[in-house]
């Protein structure tokens, strides 16, 4: 079975972090930093999953990839402690909350996530709107139900400098908290790359208007006008582009952020290299099939 580097979210997560107003670093660390945490294959000791392992030479990599001293790393982990995205297991090592972010089969997160509630480490982020009475028995649904069927995304972040340092926001326009949950929101909204009988793959997609633009500056806590700031700098970096002769429908940037099977997203990324269009352009450049994310998707 084919296991993935997935990020879980929903509206609800967003505009939980979003009211929270945690810094657009530690917004940057809770994408990237899961790519190092162990996988979730252990059933019978789900206690090993999902471990981020912070030693000195992780801590230099990230300092030195986000411009930060290692004094503001630190103050980011606190942070994404506090917002439940990470809990500490020892010294150097930390759980990654696995409603937020995890990799391997179905069962194996299923056994970590029901290994999390019984030792009280992470709950659903969700849990905090359900009324105390109902709560148990949402909960059992939600860890009943299987990872597959949530809403998630795949991460595809390329181990060459052009897709870090445009990702990370380095450069003349440095992205900011708000960009970074707008860039989430859209991927999670982006419909699945498939290929249908007797068709070009595709997908990657989502459509917006004002209305749509009015709901999302509602969901992260911001006015329409910032929003719209953010959309356009989102256009700007290439993380999103507009389709061609197609009123309101963008294309999320493949080579960051996908959604679909890891077989029929190594396709779509295939495919843009090759359509001769400027569509993220440079992005391309590098061979995906050589960045770590190839091998997060392959491992059997």
């Amino acid at each position: 079975m084919k296991k993935y580097y997935l990020l879980f979210a929903n509206e609800k997560v967003l505009h939980y972090l979003a009211e929270k107003n945690i810094s657009k670093t530690s917004m940057l660390l809770s994408i990237i930093l899961p790519s190092v945490a162990t996988w979730c294959e252990n059933i019978r000791n789900p206690e090993y999953s999902n471990i981020i392992k912070l030693d000195n030479g992780t801590i230099r990599f990230y300092t030195e990839l986000l411009n930060i001293n290692e004094r503001s790393f630190k103050k980011c982990i606190k942070e994404l402690q506090d917002v439940s995205i990470l809990k500490r297991k020892k010294a150097d090592e930390f759980y990654c909350n696995p409603f937020w972010s995890s990799t391997g089969e179905d069962k194996s997160i299923i056994a970590f996530r029901n290994y999390c509630v019984q030792k009280q480490l992470f709950v659903p982020f969700e849990l905090q709107d359900i009324p105390e009475e109902k709560k148990q028995e949402w909960l059992s649904e939600f860890l009943a139900r299987n990872p597959s069927a949530e809403k998630h995304i795949g991460i595809y972040i390329g181990n060459n400098a052009q897709n870090y340092t445009a990702f990370v926001g380095k450069g003349k326009e440095r992205l900011n908290s708000t960009d970074i949950l707008l860039l989430l929101s859209l991927a999670f909204r982006c419909s699945y790359i498939i290929q249908s009988k007797g068709k070009n793959i595709q997908g990657n997609v989502f459509i917006s208007n004002g209305e749509i633009e009015k709901n999302l500056a509602k969901n992260l806590c911001v006015e329409t006008r910032t929003l719209r700031d953010s959309f356009l700098k989102l256009r700007r970096k290439e993380m999103i582009c507009k389709l061609p002769k197609i009123n309101g429908k963008y294309l999320v940037n493949p080579f960051i952020f996908a959604k679909g099977d890891g077989n029929n997203v190594r396709k779509f990324q295939h495919m843009i290299r090759l359509s001769g269009t400027d569509y993220f352009d440079g992005y391309a450049e590098g061979d995906i099939s050589t960045s770590f994310s190839e091998n997060l998707l392959t491992k059997n």
